[in-house]
């Protein structure tokens, strides 16, 4: 409507009710809106080192691209994967250590590599037949948590190199649905040693 005030009018506008009545759509990334889901948090992915190879029957050069394609296959499902020369220099001064698969030398591995977990794979060739094995065990207890065996007939070293990636790959599947990570050990703190000081008046006997 329109209000006259002496020479000059004055136009206000008032919406309609229509305009009114119609509510304001939500946000979606405030989180009112019904249809809206909060992102899910990531799981925590663990570590894994990669410690060994073994082969039979394949050529010594092939070792390196094979274990490649383990720590692919690992790092695919979300782990946390330290490859195999990365091993390596972590053990560097500690000879003994590597190719030891004993619960004492697993359990410093895992301390040095900050990893509750080490992989193996084992790799045996038949003409262009592979035999292709996995393991995942904990490095604190050198319990194997997950064993895979897979097999490649009539393959060439690259399919082979795939299926041993799929296989880690399955493995780290695996594990996610079967193992549960250690928790932290809490460290505790021993109290203060109180210190006895002598009075210096002390009372006669």
């Amino acid at each position: 409507f329109t209000t006259l005030i002496g020479c000059c009018a004055v136009m206000i506008l008032v919406p309609s009710s229509a305009a009114l009545a119609q509510p304001t759509k939500p946000d979606a990334r405030s989180g009112s809106s019904p249809n809206y889901r909060r992102p899910k948090p990531k799981p925590i992915s663990s570590r894994v080192a990669v410690t060994s190879l073994s082969t039979h029957g394949v050529n010594e050069a092939a070792k390196p691209r094979l274990l490649k394609a383990l720590a692919g296959g690992l790092a695919v499902t979300g782990l946390r994967v330290v490859a195999h020369p990365d091993v390596l220099k972590a053990l560097k001064g500690s000879a003994g250590l590597k190719g030891c698969e004993t619960k004492v030398c697993l359990e410093k591995i895992g301390r040095l590599t900050k990893a509750p977990l080490c992989a193996k794979a084992a790799v045996e060739a038949s003409g262009g037949n592979y035999r292709l094995e996995v393991w995942l065990t904990e490095s604190h207890s050198g319990k194997v948590v997950v064993r895979l065996e897979r097999r490649c007939d009539v393959c060439t070293l690259r399919e082979a190199a795939e299926a041993l990636s799929q296989a880690g790959q399955d493995a780290g599947k695996k594990l996610k649905k079967t193992w549960t990570p250690p928790k932290p050990r809490r460290q505790v703190t021993p109290p203060p040693r109180r210190r006895i000081i002598p009075s210096p008046n002390p009372k006669p006997a």
